[in-house]
């Protein structure tokens, strides 16, 4: 410690007044520089800029304050044992931290000190948990939980609460991590415990972030953050800004989401929480990659990577080595980014981290998949597959069948395409997975669009533009409203087309999106010409359209049996994912009847063969007019 070496309190007391503090040694750093820190903020000469007295209780209950030893020169006190455990596991010392809460509990279990033996088992737990060793992960919680339920402290019991919820999160269990974060949150309001709250909304925050919940996850960050400001508690407002620097990412509002991580980045680096400045580092990178920025963006993967080095965690190194790849991925340098996501797949392998590997595989189903080898992409988000399914993760076990789906619509498959969109829609819904869901939606509508079945493709789309507008994901929602403009031109709805463009222009503007804005605009752009060709074309039109409805070329539209009536079947298309037992493909083009363009379209049915089909009437969200006549 600063002033181990000072046999008298008093000279003690009067070294930082008069400033004269010991230099730190390299091997005392990470224990006593947070102390130092604040000793230099009490001692500025502005009171206002001073610690408030809740700031500075917060920072000295996380530091230990001496280390009685034994004779033989071995730490005796489990108390101190736990708290220098804990130091070590904020810094990912996860190995040191391990083996000073088991020294703590051992010695807590001879001394029969109930409190101390919850308090090791719970440090335990959290350094389980880290290392994906969930089922000790969880039998240590349980045990204290036990305890503290005993020995009526709620608060024990709030605190087991939340390391049992991260224990369901880091397995994809989110129903019961939520459920668990809520009844941690009760108690901590209850009790008015400003530290635990603000760990308990961050961890809830980053339950809805992995699932999409977008908009819950920005409300619990914000609350976070602000909970950690009033407490003083700078590593849980480092980790709340860093999760609201990644919702922002996801909604595109970039200049926000790079301020978060800046802020937290200067906390973690402040603290000397190398962990923290690497996950920070890999923030920004994500934002960098996402706003186009590459240069940046590869730097901060790659100074990411070496920190994870340093700190010997494989699970956050591998991590990097994805973000990196999946920079070279968007650059089209796919040989690099192919080498990138094998090595964070041998990473993962030799570490046994299936999670880990899943997304490495998935990863390089993308790689595959953009550069048109389906078998292989095929194969890879298969194997993604399985991996998710082995751990539990339902989500990304749903986005890896999403993926085989866009693998098999390559291939122009569309019948598996369909089957492994459904596949994956159903785990959506019944997970709440809204993300998914509108994502599944999209992939199915792009298999209706290139089967030239507008219609239907159109519907899909607005469907999926709807969940994305509830989640808060304007970005997507942007490229649906584009989509959806595109099949509105298909299906000469020019007014509607024009209305999809205009919107999704609005909202790429507000994002700051200028290659989607520029691309809305060529829509906007060829809608009006097109209409103003039409309009040239319209005079000469003389003969009556409605014709049209009930001839095709020169022959009579009925049942090629002879027998029927010669009304126009109605053939119902109230389910979207059953239309492949009925129509094959839609023409995008309209008759031409008599010199003239008309409202029906050549298509194949797959009993009836070569039939015209009225286009479907769309308004809305399209579901007034759900027939189409064969």
């Amino acid at each position: 410690l600063p002033f181990s070496d000072n046999p008298s309190t008093g000279l003690t007391s009067s070294e930082p007044l008069e400033r004269s503090l010991p230099e730190i040694q390299a091997t005392e750093k990470e224990h006593v520089d947070n102390l130092c820190r604040l000793m230099e903020a009490c001692l500025l000469l502005d009171p206002l800029k001073r610690p408030t007295i809740e700031h500075f209780e917060a920072e000295v209950q996380s530091m230990p304050s001496a280390v009685p030893k034994a004779p033989n020169g071995k730490i005796r006190s489990p108390a101190l044992l736990c708290e220098l455990g804990r130091t070590h596991y904020q810094l990912d010392n996860k190995d040191t931290a391990c083996s000073l809460f088991s020294d703590a509990l051992e010695i807590a279990r001879l001394v029969n000190d109930d409190n101390l033996i919850a308090e090791a088992l719970v440090g335990l737990g959290n350094v389980h948990r880290n290392l994906g060793r969930y089922g000790p992960a969880e039998e240590s919680f349980s045990d204290a939980g036990a305890i503290y339920i005993r020995k009526k402290n709620e608060i024990g019991e709030a605190e087991v609460m939340s390391g049992l919820a991260e224990v369901y999160r880091s397995q994809a269990k989110y129903v019961e991590a939520e459920s668990f974060f809520k009844s941690a949150l009760d108690i901590y309001s209850r009790f008015g415990n400003g530290l635990g709250l603000g760990t308990a909304l961050r961890g809830l925050a980053h339950t809805y972030r992995v699932q999409f919940k977008l908009t819950e996850a920005e409300v619990t960050f914000t609350q976070a953050r602000d909970s950690s400001t009033r407490t003083g508690d700078e590593l849980g407002r480092a980790d709340a800004l860093g999760g609201l620097g990644d919702i922002y990412r996801l909604k595109s509002m970039f200049e926000q989401a790079e301020e978060c991580f800046v802020k937290a980045q200067d906390i973690y680096t402040c603290t000397g929480n190398n962990l923290g400045r690497a996950d920070t580092f890999r923030g920004l990178g994500n934002v960098y990659r996402a706003n186009a920025r590459y240069s940046e963006a590869e730097r901060c993967f790659n100074q990411c990577r070496d920190i994870y080095f340093y700190l010997g965690n494989d699970r956050g190194r591998a991590g990097a080595l994805r973000g990196l790849g999946n920079v070279y991925r968007v650059q089209s340098r796919y040989s690099e980014a192919e080498s990138l996501f094998t090595e964070a797949l041998d990473l993962s392998t030799r570490s046994g981290d299936n999670a880990g590997r899943a997304c490495a595989v998935r990863g390089l189903g993308n790689i595959f998949r953009v550069q048109g080898r389906y078998s292989e992409a095929a194969d890879s988000f298969i194997l993604a597959k399985d991996l998710y399914a082995l751990v539990g993760d339902d989500h990304g076990q749903a986005d890896a069948i999403g993926g085989l789906g866009d693998a098999y619509r390559g291939q122009a498959n569309y019948l598996k395409a369909e089957e492994s969109f459904n596949q994956a829609y159903e785990i959506c819904t019944r997970i709440n997975y809204d993300r998914g869901r509108a994502d599944t939606l999209a992939g199915l509508g792009s298999i209706y669009d290139a089967r030239s079945m507008h219609g239907m493709a159109a519907d899909l789309f607005i469907q999926a533009q709807l969940i994305y507008d509830d989640i808060g994901n304007d970005i997507e929602r942007a490229e649906m409203l584009g989509l959806l403009g595109e099949m509105y031109m298909c299906l000469s709805m020019y007014a509607e087309a024009e209305d999809s463009f205009v919107t999704a222009r609005d909202v790429y503007t507000r994002l700051g999106n200028s290659s989607g804005r520029e691309k809305t605009l060529r829509g906007l752009e060829k809608v009006a010409r097109i209409q103003k060709e039409q309009g040239e074309a319209c005079g000469s039109r003389t003969d009556d359209v409605e014709q049209s409805s009930t001839a095709f070329g020169n022959e009579t539209v009925s049942d090629s049996g002879g027998g029927e009536s010669e009304e126009a079947t109605q053939l119902s298309f109230g389910d979207p994912f059953k239309i492949e037992s009925l129509i094959i493909s839609m023409s995008s083009n309209p008759v031409n009847l008599n010199g003239h363009f008309c409202d029906v379209f050549e298509g194949f049915h797959s009993i009836k063969g070569k039939v015209a089909l009225k286009r479907r009437r769309i308004a809305g969200a399209g579901y007034d007019d759900d027939v189409v006549r064969v």
